[in-house]
């Protein structure tokens, strides 16, 4: 019997820190949207003012900025349903 209820509180436990994390994740990847898009602000305010290769820049960094936030919200999907099978198996 204690061996179960170890086992449960070993559970909530890490669905506590799968929350945390998830939460974590979120919010660094609505940081990075956020970044992005004040990029594509900034990108269309200086356009009539700045060379193209200025503006390139800002748009690579933007496209680069929204592929790392895509790439973290793919990860951490990935990893959600790694670690809850593992905790599954428990």
């Amino acid at each position: 019997m204690a061996l179960y209820v170890s086992i449960q509180e070993f559970k909530s436990q890490t669905t506590d820190v799968e929350d945390v994390v998830l939460e974590a994740a979120q919010n660094a990847t609505n940081s990075i949207h956020t970044v992005s898009a004040q990029i594509a602000s900034v990108e269309t305010i200086l356009q009539p003012y700045s060379s193209p290769s200025f503006l390139a820049s800002l748009n690579s960094i933007e496209n680069t900025l929204s592929e790392q936030a895509n790439d973290v919200e793919s990860k951490v999907l990935v990893n959600k349903k790694t670690y809850k099978h593992v905790v599954d198996i428990m």
